[in-house]
């Protein structure tokens, strides 16, 4: 499986302790509330303008050889996409490759694809420099912690 992106919650003690019969609902935030659907569609749109943007020069050239390969069978396709299979993998909940899975009793989501050829291009590999699909950036993560302290207020009083 190419690496995923995964978002643990956890709390502290005292704070647990004093929110009493709240406290398990914080502790498992993905399965009692929308944080996952929300959490999920906010990645896979920060995932597709991650893609798209850093098309625009972020990365290192192709080789000569593959360049000429690539313009010769896959004209005017853009950077990271020939078949467009990894750009799917990643941004497509309905992707064969995209998957979203809560673990830990509900504490964990885990946000990514199964299709190798993503993780190729997020780490690259000794051939080909990492060309990465998505970046967790300051904005990013804040972003996902804002999104999930959104879905919780609307379980917490049920």
């Amino acid at each position: 499986m190419a690496d995923a992106l995964r978002i643990t919650i956890t709390g502290d003690d005292a704070l647990e302790r004093d929110l009493g019969i709240y406290a398990d609902r914080l502790r498992r935030p993905f399965l009692l509330t929308d944080a996952r659907e929300r959490v999920v569609t906010y990645v896979t749109r920060e995932a597709a303008r991650q893609i798209k943007e850093g098309q625009h020069g972020d990365y290192k050239a192709l080789s000569p050889t593959y360049r000429s390969w690539k313009s010769r069978r896959y004209p005017s396709r853009p950077l990271l996409v020939v078949t467009g299979r990894t750009v799917r993998s990643m941004t497509d909940e309905y992707s064969r490759d995209f998957h979203n899975q809560v673990s830990a009793g509900g504490r964990t989501l885990t946000v990514g694809t199964d299709y190798p050829v993503a993780g190729y291009h997020q780490k690259g590999t000794g051939r080909m420099p990492a060309r990465p699909l998505f970046v967790v950036t300051r904005r990013v993560a804040e972003r996902m912690a804002e999104t999930v302290a959104e879905a919780l207020p609307k379980k917490l009083g049920q």
